[in-house]
């Protein structure tokens, strides 16, 4: 039953023990699958994922993943692991079955079930699953420039199609196939029709400076099941070697009397006139790009390195991804990038989790830490800092590191602020979604970003709501400044579900039911895990008032806030640049008074999936105003 469709990521790989410079074969890294996509669909779910590449946020976590599985598995082995690239696949997923945002082509979309539900092994062949409308292919081997096709494996439920199964379809082929163009004689008269093909049309030239995939690259990906043709095969293995040399040549940048003058600085030469020579505008970047590669990092350049930094007008981005400075020498940096606001330290072995200690006191505008492939802060060290000093992290707005990469972590990391949505989609009330750090603007801009398509007119809204990945596609967009689109988000982490009993002893949830069939509301609920369960008869009343603890099961002290009361306790954590504006608080204050207006069960209310809250009561928001 429906119209069934898959997708598949593919990428270069390089076999186990290949040369760095291989250019490696094509694989299947992610899989996914979709009940319901046919007709221009595949063609909004790809350009919503391709919108998210554009991302170069998102592109640095999707390229660190391609690098870190390259030499993993032979080139006949299968894939050891289902989810090789977890972010890459959260991205593809929660991009294909959600649009909180809408446009002129896509109304509000929510759709599929949960991740772990519509992920498929990705060691399958492209036409092992369940289809009735083709399958999308998306290469991702250089995430700044996709490519794409569509194919047709057992033909497609289109009306009068044709085609060829088992070669690459363009945007505009596999979408007429289900929407042809009507006679002129139609469009003249029906103003539904003109207005339908008009977006059609739009649709279709997302995709017009989108390369296609070759029927090589298919044929390397699955070669059981795509032929190559004869006139492939000597183009084949070497249609992209040009690109590659070229990429591999020497760069300009190498600059020898840069390199020449960081030698004669260590060996003791004149500082004075050296510094003139690399300190001159056209010079900096590769001198500061020549001082990283050093290992390890000389003592005596730091300084040198600092003076780089304070010659340089903007440095709200520092990268120092692949250095080898140790937390002194990082220091020393501090005074000269105090506007920073992304600090990418990746891959540097020298820096640990008392590294950070020192350095983020001293950095007041920094919003993303980047620390990726960086072997001195594992992810169990990372959890504790974060556990032991949340007011140092509470202000950041991505912590980029792979303790929030994982989707199925045997070490979970202790959130304070989860999520609890019920709904016609997403019914089960004991599971949670959670953010790593608190984050109060972050919090605000998830509600508004969850809540608001409810107060649109749309049927299939009001009907269905949210389900799990809806959920955690607001949850993990970064802020967003005035005027960038959700559609266009930094996606920081990967959303990760999770049990109450997995959350801390004191935590924060916003609890929302958008049920058909049970009372409909939402409340702030301060969860705190009590040491034993406590028979109170007591049933509370009023907003603040403590609910019954259950006989037999975890007790958990819950007191409920409305919008106001929730922002007055929390009032003071992380700082200025954290906290939400007063427009935000605002709008979603409106938001939630619309709900309240718009259905009268909708408000602070009761519902039984609170844990040990039997019924509680609180006031409307508005009676507390």
């Amino acid at each position: 039953m429906g119209q069934r469709h898959q997708v598949y990521i593919i990428a270069r790989i390089r076999g186990r023990g290949s040369d760095s410079s291989s250019r490696g074969r094509y694989r299947c890294i992610f899989a996914w699958h979709h009940q319901w996509c046919y007709g221009y669909l595949p063609l909004l779910g790809a350009h919503r994922f391709f919108t998210l590449l554009k991302n170069p946020d998102n592109a640095e976590i999707v390229r660190w993943e391609l690098d870190h599985i390259q030499g993993l598995w032979a080139d006949d082995e299968s894939l050891t692991d289902v989810l090789p690239c977890p972010y890459t696949g959260f991205l593809l997923g929660t991009s294909w079955n959600v649009d909180l945002e809408g446009n002129v082509l896509s109304a509000l979309y929510s759709s599929g079930t949960e991740f772990e539900n519509d992920m498929m092994d990705p060691n399958m062949g492209s036409s092992h699953g369940h289809n009735n409308d083709g399958i999308t292919i998306l290469d991702i081997t250089d995430p700044s420039a996709p490519a794409y096709c569509f194919v047709s494996i057992h033909g497609l439920e289109a009306a009068n199609y044709q085609g060829r199964d088992f070669v690459p379809m363009a945007a505009k082929d596999y979408c007429r196939a289900y929407l042809p163009a009507p006679a002129p004689a139609v469009l003249k008269k029906n103003k539904k029709e003109r207005r339908t093909e008009a977006n059609i049309k739009k649709t279709i030239a997302l995709f017009d400076d989108v390369p296609l995939i070759k029927q090589s690259s298919l044929a390397e990906a699955w070669p059981a099941e795509y032929r190559l043709e004869e006139s492939d095969k000597d183009k084949g293995e070497d249609e992209d070697a040009p690109a590659e040399e070229a990429e591999r040549a020497p760069k300009a940048s190498d600059d020898v009397l840069v390199t020449a003058a960081i030698a004669a600085l260590i060996q003791g030469g004149d500082s004075g006139k050296i510094e003139g020579v690399l300190l001159q505008r056209d010079r900096r970047n590769a001198f500061r790009t020549q001082l990283c590669k050093l290992r390890p990092f000389p003592d005596e350049l730091a300084p040198f390195l600092a003076k780089v930094f304070r010659e340089e007008e903007d440095n709200k981005y520092v990268d120092l991804a692949g250095s080898s400075l140790d937390t002194n020498q990082l220091c020393q940096l501090l005074p000269e990038i105090q506007a920073v606001e992304v600090l990418n330290l990746s891959k540097n072995p020298y820096i640990n989790t008392g590294t950070l200690l020192q350095i983020l006191p001293q950095l007041p505008n920094l919003r993303r830490l980047v620390l990726l492939g960086c072997s001195g802060i594992p992810p169990h060290d990372l959890k504790a800092i974060i556990a032991e000093k949340p007011e140092l992290f509470d202000p950041l707005d991505a912590i980029i590191h792979s303790l929030f990469l994982s989707r199925a972590s045997s070490l979970p990391y202790n959130p304070r602020f989860a999520i609890r949505w019920v709904s016609y989609k997403n019914h089960r009330g004991n599971q949670l979604f959670t953010m790593p750090t608190f984050n109060l603007a972050r919090i605000i801009q998830t509600l508004i970003d969850l809540l608001r398509p409810l107060t649109i007119d749309d049927s299939s809204f009001e009907l269905h709501g949210h389900n799990a990945e809806s959920v955690e596609a607001a949850l993990t967009g970064g802020l967003r400044r005035a005027g960038e689109p959700w559609s266009a988000r930094t996606v920081t982490y990967v959303a990760r579900p999770v049990a109450q009993h997995d959350l801390p002893d004191s935590y924060w949830e916003f609890s929302f039911m958008h049920s058909m069939s049970q009372n409909r509301g939402w409340a702030f609920v301060h969860q705190r895990r009590l040491p034993k369960v406590i028979d109170k008869q007591a049933n509370p009343s009023a907003e603040g008032a403590t609910s019954p603890a259950r006989k037999g099961k975890q007790a958990w002290d819950s007191q409920i806030y409305d919008l106001k009361g929730f922002l007055e306790k929390v009032r003071g954590v992380g700082d200025r640049h954290s906290a939400p504006s007063d427009e935000a608080v605002e709008e979603l204050q409106s938001i939630l008074d619309k709900l309240a207006e718009d259905r009268a069960d909708l408000g602070v209310e009761g519902y039984p999936f609170l844990g040990s809250v039997e019924q509680p009561q609180a006031k409307q928001a508005e009676a507390s105003q």
